[in-house]
């Protein structure tokens, strides 16, 4: 991290205005082999120039295994906080700040959009993850790793289908996940057994746990939609 950010300084000087950690490696929540390294970029401007320079930089940390980092010109800050509302109030809950000064200090995120994002991404998770059971069949090793796959998203969502009843703050996710579930009607315990992996093909009924799965994102989907 230090290499890319201290390369990005130096190619782009005053054009990199702040880099953050955020998500899992932010709030405490990361798990080696498991969780991504995510940053955020803030810069100046995003000209072809400017991404050009980044270019070789990026690369570099994406080659040794890491994740796109997200980045946009300051310009479009507000823009995109008032778009993607459930990433960036995650960002403002758990972040630190690697480069220049905090972007998201004094950024008004409002809950306008965030019942219109979490309906419509949930919409999506519960079509992908239909799909994603047609095609692995009874084939048990494939089914977990798609389960694992789809479970930190749920919880993100499920934690952001909370902000809009009570204040989330420094809650885990699956902390949030639990209340919101309570208030959903939506059975945890499946999700609690992925989260820490606990489900086993040898003992647990996977095809259980992904109807488990499948039968939250429709009731989240449905009382979402009545609020």
């Amino acid at each position: 991290m230090k290499e890319l950010v201290d390369g990005l300084a130096g190619a782009l000087g005053p054009t990199l205005v702040s880099v953050l950690l955020y998500g899992s490696k932010a709030s405490g929540e990361f798990r080696e082999g498991h969780s991504n390294i995510n940053l955020f970029i803030l810069l100046a401007d995003a000209s072809t120039k400017t991404l050009t320079t980044m270019r070789p930089f990026i690369k570099a940390w994406i080659d040794e295994g890491h994740v796109m980092p997200v980045f946009m010109p300051q310009s479009e800050l507000a823009l995109y906080a008032d778009s993607l509302p459930i990433e960036f109030l995650d960002m403002q809950d758990h972040h630190r700040v690697i480069f220049g000064a905090d972007p998201l200090q004094g950024l008004v995120v409002g809950n306008v959009h965030l019942r219109a994002q979490c309906v419509m991404e949930l919409s999506i998770k519960l079509l992908k993850l239909r799909q994603a059971l047609v095609m692995v069949g009874a084939d048990s090793k494939k089914l977990r790793t798609i389960l694992l796959s789809f479970l930190p998203g749920i919880l993100t969502l499920y934690r952001a289908g909370l902000r809009l009843e009570a204040a989330v703050g420094s809650k885990s996710k699956m902390d949030a996940t639990k209340e919101f579930a309570g208030r959903a009607g939506i059975e945890v315990v499946s999700l609690e057994r992925l989260w820490e992996f606990h489900a086993r093909r040898q003992s647990d009924n996977l095809e259980m746990l992904a109807q488990d799965m499948v039968n939250g994102l429709e009731h989240a989907l449905v009382y979402l939609q009545r609020k």
